[in-house]
């Protein structure tokens, strides 16, 4: 089934965009664009206007937080799924401490 779901993948690993982008293909997804930095994702989200962006929490140029920062005023923003590979729990405890207390603005 074929879906109407616009995706951007902004991730500096470009084997990671491409398997990420091979699996939403099998899964029926055709809409799918790239961002390889942080400045790249910020200047392609309102242009492209994604409904949902993979963003890689450490990109060089702005990391996700700046990204998401930096749309944060449009009209519809995109869903965002941050995804990193850490194996630091401290790291990972910080970031959820920082989005709750975001989500709770």
């Amino acid at each position: 089934m074929e879906q109407s779901i616009k995706i951007l993948i902004a991730d500096e690993n470009y084997d990671f965009r491409a398997t990420c982008k091979e699996n939403l293909i099998r899964q029926g997804f055709k809409q799918i664009e790239f961002a390889s930095n942080g400045e790249d994702a910020s200047h392609k989200i309102p242009l492209l206007r994604p409904d949902v962006v993979i963003l890689d929490a450490w990109l060089s140029k702005k990391d996700c937080i700046k990204v998401i920062n930096s749309v944060k005023d449009m009209d519809r923003q995109p869903a965002f799924i941050v995804v990193s590979v850490v194996n630091n729990p401290n790291i990972f405890s910080d970031s959820l401490y920082w989005v709750l207390g975001w989500l709770s603005i």
